[in-house]
């Protein structure tokens, strides 16, 4: 009786209860070794898009910009790497240039909502060597699978 019991409780309660929700902002130590989710992309207004992208620019958050990527990016890092890169790949390069240069601030000054290709570009300050120094950001978005994704992101 002792292992019907436990038998029906392992097939049809416990599962019910291993189904705990997860925090979507949550980042867990196994996930900074497994491929970049595509999370944030399935917004489906452009404006919006930006405005989540214009958020984790300030913030330097890397991996919350990955989000939007598709299956590869161009990057140009003003002097720095330049091609197409794979999530993955694109993960380290944006984190570290965001330790580098800590924003202090970004914000989009031109947006172009446009489809195919809707683009932005904003001035981010930011703070290197304890100096305080701005750049431009250039980010376009392109339609996949009826998701928006980044498909490029410039630094000039």
């Amino acid at each position: 009786m002792n292992k019907l019991l436990l038998t029906i409780f392992c097939l049809f309660v416990l599962p019910v209860f291993a189904q705990v929700p997860v925090k979507k902002d949550a980042t867990l130590k196994s996930d900074l070794l497994s491929p970049v989710p595509l999370r944030e992309a399935q917004h489906e207004d452009v404006d919006e898009i930006f405005q989540v992208l214009e958020k984790h620019i300030s913030g330097g958050s890397a991996r919350s910009l990955i989000g939007f990527v598709g299956s590869q990016i161009f990057l140009d890092m003003a002097g720095g790497k330049q091609g197409y890169f794979s999530s993955n790949q694109a993960l380290p390069l944006l984190e570290n240039f965001f330790v580098q240069h800590k924003p202090l601030s970004f914000k989009f000054t031109s947006v172009n909502q446009r489809a195919p290709s809707p683009f932005a570009t904003g001035k981010l300050e930011f703070q290197n060597k304890g100096k305080k120094e701005s750049t431009h950001v250039y980010v376009a978005l392109t339609k996949r699978d009826s998701l928006w994704v980044m498909t490029q992101f410039t630094i000039y």
